[in-house]
């Protein structure tokens, strides 16, 4: 018989290894589905595929409202049987969405044409280990790993910190509503996060705005909203319509998260590397914004419940620290198409990275680093590139189609981008 206070720890023990299987298995998910999305992604094929996690955040909000009404949970007080039954509908609600989900994958879900192409010539042709493979693309790819990491690490303390205390908000908001008002509140909250995600699914992949954008615009915008409430928070609280302008502010802070970082950390991560190390720098850079997660809750935790406005001004400095990082490191993705990655990979892993001359190294899709510092733009030549592409037709055996749509690509330079090449320095 276990003594009364070892059963809380007991049970919080339960629900962490519960949840533990979920969690890692929906990274995974998370890092698979980015490296398939992006071997099937062509310059022509809009895409933002965090849109359905907005959705699943609004569905489930909607739900637990729902299943408030149905089982009377609309009071001052909730009971615990009323409250157990939401918690059943709930989660048996979400359990037949994975369910569903699984039984699709076992049976409809096939490797990727292009991952099965790169594994083939790494073997048959390139003959590569995968320890060299490893310390190469470590060698190259590092600035990429760290603003994939930095960024979600950054997007994940101001994402979290601020939601996990999103219910205190509300009640600082307003202190007598019930707990289906609430509820209702946040469901708003859900709804003008979700237009966040459909607008960032419709600029994503324009070639004036793209992901760096996106990913820069949402940083500052939440620094901007985060700073003017820790700012005003006093104000704030001073009066009704003050109190009306947090409340606006804290959604449009929501709106641009999901207009930003929270949609663009998840897709950058798994389109600027090469198929064959894609999976494995993206569940990195997932794991360290759970590390941002992580730091987050438990550092906003130890903040006194009188000075609740520090939350606000921690999360400003992560997102303007977000915002430069973008800047300096991140590359831009948006039009290029992903098989340029695996080119320039193999070349890399036959020590000839100077010999790669094509759209991967082109200035409008590096990062200021990779244009000052590393100098990657030196090696961008369309008319090199196109006779070199007629020689990997030949070498790895890629198909006709593949090759006359990328050499019709790499037609596509402008004036501009070969005076860059050439040492005009670009106006970034």
């Amino acid at each position: 018989m276990l003594p009364s206070d070892a059963l809380p720890a007991l049970l919080t023990l339960i629900c962490a290894l519960i949840l533990c299987v979920p969690c890692v298995s929906l990274q995974h998910q998370l890092t698979l589905s980015a490296q398939l999305l992006a071997s099937l992604t062509t310059t022509d094929s809009p895409h933002c595929p965090s849109v359905l996690q907005g959705m699943g955040n609004l569905t489930n909000c909607s739900v637990i409202l729902i299943s408030m009404a149905i089982f009377g949970q609309t009071g001052t007080v909730l009971d615990f049987h009323g409250s157990q039954q939401v918690l059943c509908l709930t989660y048996g609600f979400g359990a037949i969405a994975c369910v569903v989900m699984v039984l699709y994958r076992f049976i409809f879900l096939q490797e990727s044409e292009m991952f099965v192409e790169d594994k083939h010539i790494e073997k048959s042709v390139l003959k590569a280990s995968v320890w060299k493979k490893q310390m190469l693309s470590l060698y190259y790819y590092w600035p990429r790993s760290i603003i994939s990491s930095l960024a979600w690490i950054a997007n994940d303390f101001a994402f979290y910190g601020n939601k996990l205390q999103q219910s205190k908000f509300i009640t600082f908001l307003y202190p007598t509503a019930s707990p289906y008002k609430k509820q209702q509140w946040t469901v708003l909250n859900s709804f003008i996060a979700l237009l966040g995600y459909y607008l960032a699914a419709f600029m994503v992949d324009k070639p004036w705005y793209g992901r760096r954008m996106t990913q820069n615009v949402g940083f500052v915008a939440m620094f901007v909203f985060y700073i003017i409430i820790y700012a005003q928070w006093d104000n704030m609280n001073a009066s009704q319509s003050g109190m009306y302008a947090f409340q606006a502010m804290y959604y449009l802070s929501s709106f641009f998260n999901q207009f930003g970082p929270n949609a663009t950390t998840w897709l950058v991560a798994g389109e600027m590397f090469p198929t064959d190390i894609r999976a494995g720098y993206h569940g990195f850079a997932a794991c360290m914004g759970k590390l941002g997660a992580i730091i987050a809750s438990l550092w906003i935790s130890y903040i006194p419940a009188d000075n609740q406005k520090a939350i606000f001004l921690i999360s400003a400095i992560w997102g303007i620290g977000g915002a430069f990082v973008t800047w300096i490191l991140l590359p831009e993705t948006a039009g290029l198409d992903m098989e340029e990655y695996d080119r320039l990979q193999r070349c890399i892993l036959e020590g000839k990275f100077e010999d790669y001359h094509g759209e991967a190294v082109n200035p409008k899709h590096l990062s200021p680093f990779e244009i000052y510092v590393l100098k990657w733009h030196k090696n961008y030549n369309p008319q090199l590139d196109q006779v070199q592409f007629e020689t990997e037709i030949k070498q790895y055996a890629l198909t006709v189609t593949d090759g006359k749509a990328q050499m019709a690509r790499m037609k596509g330079a402008t004036e501009d981008i070969k005076r860059t090449v050439a040492g005009v320095v670009p106006d970034l």
